[in-house]
C-alpha cells in the first residue's frame, strides 16, 4: 500500500506534471526509522567498554525505541549499568538548557567478554503527555555506571581519561499538520554520484503561508535544543538547492519572500550527494515548518508542521526508477494554534 511522505525544505524546483506510471515509494517513518539514527555511543567502566546503538532515530508518538549494549573487556566479567529515557525540555531563560525530565530507568547487569558479550536489548515506549500534530520532542537514553551521574561521570572522551557515560536520541514524531508530498527515486544505480528530490508544499489554509523552513539531511541525526535537528555528521549527504517555482498555472502563488497563497502549491527542489558509497540503503529524513499569519494585531498564528522518513534504495545496474508520493496531510480547521 503506498504511503504519503510529506515532508519540506528550504530549497526548490520547477513544477513538473509526475508521469501516471510513476509508484509511490513504500516509505514512512515507522517503516524507514532505522535508516536513520545517531552514532553508536560508547562509555569506559568496570575494566570494559560499552556501546550503545538505537535501533532508530526518528518514530512517531507512541512508538516503541529500542536500545542495544555490549560490552567488550579482557576477562569476562559482569558490569552494572543505569539507563534511562530522558525527556529534552529545551531552552529557558537566557538561553539555558532546562534540565531534562525522567521518562523511565533501568539498572541492568551486561556480561562483558573479549570480542563483545552477547547485547543486552532494553525497549521504551514513548508517548509524550500532549503531544500535538505538527510537534517534535527529542528523548536521549542515558547510560551511566550503576548509581552514578552528574559529577561523576563523563560524556566525553578527554585526553587523561575516556568517557565514563553515554547519550544517544532519538525524535519523536506527533504527526503531520502540513500538506506535503515528495518525488523521489525508487532506486538508483550503483554508479550513482547523486539524485534529485522534489517537495510539493501546499497551502490548504485560508491565509498565505508566509514562509516555510525545512530541513533534509542523514542517515545521521542529531540535536540541540537552540538549532533543533541537526545532520551535521561527515558521513552525512551533500544537499545543494536546485531552485523554487510555484505551480505552472499559480505563477504568483508564491512571493519573493517565499509566502504561499491559500490553496496554492510550491515545489522545491534538492540535488542529494550520499557520501556513504557502499551503502545499499539511503536514507532521508525530512523536517518542515510553516507559519500563518492568522490575526497578528492579536498575536493568533497557525504552526504547521511536517516529518518524514524514506528509503532509496542502490539497484546495481538498474536505470532510476522515479517514483512519487502521493496524498497530501491537510492541517486541521480548529489547528489555528493561536497564542
Amino acid at each position: 500500500m503506498s504511503r504519503h511522505i510529506t515532508l519540506a525544505a528550504f530549497l526548490v524546483t520547477l513544477a513538473v506534471v509526475v508521469p501516471a506510471a510513476w509508484q509511490a515509494p513504500d516509505a514512512d517513518i515507522p517503516t524507514d526509522g532505522p535508516a536513520l539514527r545517531p552514532k553508536q555511543g560508547t562509555l569506559h567502566t568496570g575494566g570494559a567498554t560499552i556501546s550503545v546503538d538505537l535501533d532508530r532515530g526518528v518514530l512517531m508518538s507512541g512508538g516503541r525505541l529500542k536500545v542495544a549494549l555490549v560490552g567488550t573487556a579482557d576477562t569476562a566479567r559482569k558490569i552494572a549499568l543505569d539507563v534511562r529515557a530522558m525527556q529534552d525540555n529545551g531552552m529557558g531563560a537566557e538561553r539555558v538548557e532546562n534540565p531534562p525530565t525522567e521518562i523511565s530507568r533501568r539498572r541492568i547487569i551486561i556480561e562483558a567478554a573479549p570480542g563483545g558479550g552477547k547485547p543486552t536489548e532494553l525497549a521504551f515506549d514513548l508517548k509524550p503527555w500532549g503531544m500535538k500534530a505538527g510537534r517534535m520532542q527529542w528523548y536521549d537514553i542515558d547510560v551511566t555506571p550503576a548509581g552514578k551521574r552528574g559529577d561523576d561521570v563523563s560524556y566525553y572522551d578527554g585526553e587523561d581519561a575516556p568517557a565514563t557515560a553515554a547519550k544517544v536520541g532519538a525524535a519523536v514524531w506527533g504527526g503531520n499538520n502540513l500538506a506535503m508530498t515528495l518525488e523521489a527515486p525508487a532506486s538508483i544505480p550503483a554508479g550513482a554520484e547523486s539524485f534529485n528530490v522534489k517537495l510539493h508544499v501546499k497551502n490548504t489554509a485560508k491565509k498565505p503561508i508566509s514562509y516555510v523552513d525545512i530541513k533534509l539531511g542523514g542517515p545521521s541525526i542529531n540535536y540541540g535544543p537552540m538549532e533543533g535537528l541537526s545532520f551535521y555528521d561527515e558521513d552525512n549527504y551533500d544537499i545543494e538547492q536546485v531552485e523554487q517555482t510555484a505551480q505552472a498555472d499559480e505563477a504568483e502563488a508564491a512571493d519573493d519572500d517565499g509566502a504561499i497563497a491559500p490553496g496554492a502549491e510550491c515545489v522545491y527542489e534538492y540535488k542529494v550527494t550520499p557520501k556513504q558509497p557502499d551503502a545499499a540503503k539511503l536514507g532521508l529524513l525530512v523536517q518542515a515548518h510553516a507559519t500563518v499569519v492568522v490575526d497578528e494585531a492579536k498575536d493568533k498564528y497557525l504552526y504547521l508542521g511536517a516529518m518524514e522518513a524514506i528509503t532509496v534504495n542502490r539497484a546495481p545496474g538498474e536505470a532510476p526508477a522515479p517514483a512519487t508520493t502521493a496524498g497530501l496531510t491537510a492541517p486541521t480547521a480548529h489547528a489555528a494554534a493561536a497564542k
